[in-house]
């Protein structure tokens, strides 16, 4: 059997509903701290909590924010990952090229120990050679049903492998996406 895969990940919908909704949440509870009728927490308290759920929300909104970009895995039978970055051309609208993809650069990058692998969610940390750690986030709508399970499989044996190259490339200060 070979653990070799190719797929396409799009941004995924419902990881776009939950941040929306993590935000919307925030916001309300900051309305209901400033807008309560009685006066069971101070004036200035409700104030600072409906402060503090904004710039939560605020926080979390733009942290949580959604990638617009196409990713591309291609995983060898050697258990080699390479991600390859894919942008939205913003070509002419008479062309009928507008809404094309256009692919970036490929990049060698290592499955580290850390990354979560659920059979309905992924949580792939991506480790290139240079030391920058790319946090992935895959839920099932993110690619098709077959290529999300060949890739779980596929991350399940890269990591129950414990290749040597992910050690080597370690950095004391790795950046983090």
């Amino acid at each position: 059997m070979s653990i070799a895969v190719s797929a396409t990940i799009r941004p995924s919908r419902i990881f776009k509903f939950m941040a929306a909704a993590i935000t919307l949440i925030l916001l309300v509870a900051a309305a209901l701290f400033w807008l309560r009728p009685h006066e069971i927490i101070p004036t200035h308290s409700r104030a600072l909590l409906a402060l503090v759920c904004v710039m939560v929300a605020l926080t979390a909104y733009f942290t949580l924010r959604p990638v617009k970009k196409s990713l591309r895995i291609d995983i060898s039978a050697s258990g080699q990952i390479w991600l390859t970055q894919y942008s939205l051309s913003a070509g002419p609208k008479d062309s009928g090229k507008a809404g094309a993809y256009i692919e970036g650069n490929s990049e060698l990058v290592y499955l580290l120990e850390d990354s979560t692998l659920w059979p309905t969610f992924m949580l792939l940390r991506l480790q290139a050679s240079t030391g920058y750690v790319k946090a992935l986030i895959i839920l099932p709508d993110s690619l098709e049903r077959s290529a999300f399970r060949a890739l779980c499989v596929a991350c399940r044996w890269i990591a129950a492998q414990n290749l040597p190259h992910t050690e080597q490339t370690l950095e004391k200060n790795p950046q983090v996406d």
